[in-house]
């Protein structure tokens, strides 16, 4: 009889062992989990921070603040990829994001030409309204002069690979010579064309002065497109965390 007394006390004794040591192994456990939780939280708002820099970046062809924030997501990355008790909830997440920045990858060199031929373009923008912006002080032979000057503005491919940014070279350089050939031809129409001639030979003229200004809003409109902001959007507003 006392011998099963104390096998029962025993067994009774294991269990209570066995019982608090479950329970601390999942008090343990739930507080490294809630931990991990809580470090992938601030990670994903700091990415959210990042994305919003990129994007800002996007628009303004900020190429230093682009990079800059691209390498603080991957470091965000590779702060919640050993995050091993929420990994599964984390997969998708990780999946969209990784995927995105390889996206992003791709695109400095993109962001890089844009910046470089904006410029190219304010310059010439500058150039026409500096010699042309006058309609009162343009005279014969500051038309037969544009002919030629006007082609001096034309804007060089070396430099540039990114077809996107090629076709806005090829664009504005048409849109130059278009505004050549018809300042020369009104020029030669001044004092030998009807009135109604010459307006149509101006509003020609107006029309080659929109192409290029088209060519240049082209490279606004084609952003959001080139770097996928619906699926920026996407990510930050992940709510799952999945």
């Amino acid at each position: 009889m006392k011998t099963l007394k104390k096998i029962l006390i025993g067994t009774l004794c294991c269990i209570a062992i066995t019982g608090f040591a479950l329970y601390e192994a999942y008090s343990i456990v739930k507080k490294e989990y809630l931990r991990q939780t809580e470090i992938a939280a601030v990670a994903h708002e700091r990415i959210n921070y990042n994305l919003d820099m990129i994007k800002i970046a996007v628009m303004t062809e900020d190429v230093e603040t682009y990079q800059k924030n691209l390498a603080e997501i991957k470091e965000q990355i590779n702060i919640i990829t050993p995050l091993g008790l929420i990994k599964n909830e984390q997969t998708n997440y990780l999946n969209q994001l990784e995927e995105y920045t390889t996206l992003l990858d791709n695109k400095v060199e993109l962001l890089t030409e844009i910046q470089s031929i904006k410029t190219n373009i304010a310059t010439v923008k500058d150039k026409l309204n500096e010699n042309y912006g006058d309609k009162d002080s343009i005279s014969r032979d500051k038309l037969k002069e544009s002919k030629d000057k006007v082609l001096e503005f034309k804007i060089k491919h070396s430099g540039y690979t990114e077809e996107r940014v090629l076709v806005i070279i090829n664009r504005v350089n048409g849109a130059l010579e278009g505004i050549s050939e018809k300042a020369s031809a009104l020029a030669e129409c001044i004092d030998t064309c009807y009135a109604d001639r010459i307006g149509e030979i101006n509003d020609e003229l107006a029309d080659k002065m929109k192409s290029f200004a088209d060519s240049v809003d082209e490279l606004n409109t084609n952003l959001e497109r080139e770097f996928n902001f619906n699926e920026m959007t996407s990510i930050k507003e992940n709510k799952t965390n999945g």
